[in-house]
Formats: structure tokens, sequence, C-alpha cells
């Protein structure tokens, strides 16, 4: 048997980033937690020192942008779902940061009818948390990131970013006013990528995390909520 499989992740209990150890996993699908329909669910132990919290670990099948084929497949970034603790602390972090009353992203989830891609949902969660620490060109760039995710989502992947739009408004997706939006997310993300650009202030870095968190609820909840009344029984 080789060395045990580890994970980089933010561990609840000890609250860093930090290394856990596999116990076991299971990669199952399809999943709405992943475009390519794979997810791995991984039992791990943190490693940090008087910790040895119990997790359970999700971890989405993702593709790199330009990729092509198997190579371009890669497990995408982990989630902490439950943990338990030696001193008996528990909880479900995931769903407890989705829960949150205060979270511009409050009504988005990766469960149920009206999901929405890990793969989106993740980078607007991490770009929340960079906009509560003051990190506007972060955040700027994690929402361009979750933009990008949604043309990938809904089979958009040619060309450019803008080209990527484009097609997402033509497949009536998105109408011209989000594709807007999508489009000032994309050069918010540009500016937060490039040290010889303007830096994002923090006014700017709210906005587009309001306006990514509103692209994703219409492409993946008021379509579908659309959708389902217009095929409702009529009298």
């Amino acid at each position: 048997m080789g060395d045990p499989r580890t994970i980089v992740v933010e561990c609840p209990n000890c609250e860093m980033r930090i290394e856990a150890e596999v116990i076991a996993d299971h990669t199952y699908g399809p999943s709405m937690y992943s475009e390519f329909g794979e997810c791995r669910l991984s039992l791990a132990v943190c490693l940090g020192p008087d910790c040895q919290a119990v997790m359970l670990i999700k971890e989405p099948l993702l593709q790199q942008p330009e990729g092509v084929g198997v190579e371009a497949l890669y497990w995408g970034t982990p989630s902490v779902l439950y943990y338990y603790s030696e001193s008996g602390d528990e909880g479900y972090p995931y769903m407890e940061d989705l829960e949150d009353s205060s979270s511009l992203l409050k009504g988005l989830s990766s469960y149920g009818e009206f999901a929405v891609p890990m793969n989106v949902l993740k980078p607007l969660q991490e770009a929340e948390k960079c906009l509560n620490n003051e990190l506007d060109d972060a955040c700027a760039v994690l929402c361009r990131k979750a933009i990008e995710a949604i043309c990938h989502a809904k089979n958009c992947v040619k060309g450019s970013l803008r080209d990527k739009l484009k097609e997402l408004c033509e497949q009536s997706v998105i109408d011209s006013k989000l594709l807007d939006w999508a489009g000032e997310i994309k050069v918010l993300g540009d500016r937060g990528a490039h040290p010889y650009r303007p830096p994002v202030g923090a006014e700017e870095s709210r906005f587009g995390l309001e306006f990514a968190v509103e692209v994703a609820r219409y492409v993946f909840v008021l379509n579908k909520k659309y959708d389902s009344f217009k095929s409702r029984p009529t009298q």
C-alpha cells in the first residue's frame, strides 16, 4: 500500500487551512455538484496539532477552461460538509454559510430542485469572504471566475469569456441586461488580476458580487421556476 492521501482543507475546528488524512473515499455520479457528473466524498482526519477533527469532505470533478480530454479534468476545491471534534463540537459549515441571513448568497444552494452547480457557488462563497475581509481585488477575480463557471455549466466554452457570454445571450440563457452585468464583472475581474491596472474599490467589489449572485440566481433558479410555472396544469 502507498502513502495515505491527504487533502488541504479549511478545518472548521482549528479554523485554518491544513492537511487532513483521508481514511476512506467514494466517487459517485451523476451529481448536481459537478458539471461532469462526478463528485468525490472523503472521510478524513485533520492533521493539525491537538485537533484530529473528523470531517466529511466533498470535491467536485471539474475541467480546465482550455483543456480537452481526460487530462484536463481535475478535482475542485474541497468543502467540509460535516465535522466532529474530540471535544464534542460538530457542525455543517457549508450549509451554515448559505443560511446566514446577512449573506448576499442567501437563497442559493447546491441542493434541491433549484440547485446551483458547486463550481459556480464555491467562487461566490469565497468572493463573499474576500469582500468581508476587504480583499477587493480577490473578490473581483472570484466573481469573474463564477461568471465563467456559469458559461461552462451551460456548455458555452469556446473563445474568450466575452465570446462565451455572447453565446449565453444568443441561447437566451441570459438577456441583454444580464449580458451587460456579466461584462462589467469581467472588467472588474481583469482589473483585480493585473497589477498595472487600477485596484478594485470596496463599493465596486460589493456591486460586482451582488451582480454575479443575481446572474447565478437568474440562470439556475428563476429560469427553472419560470419553466415550472409555465408547465403547470391549467384549468
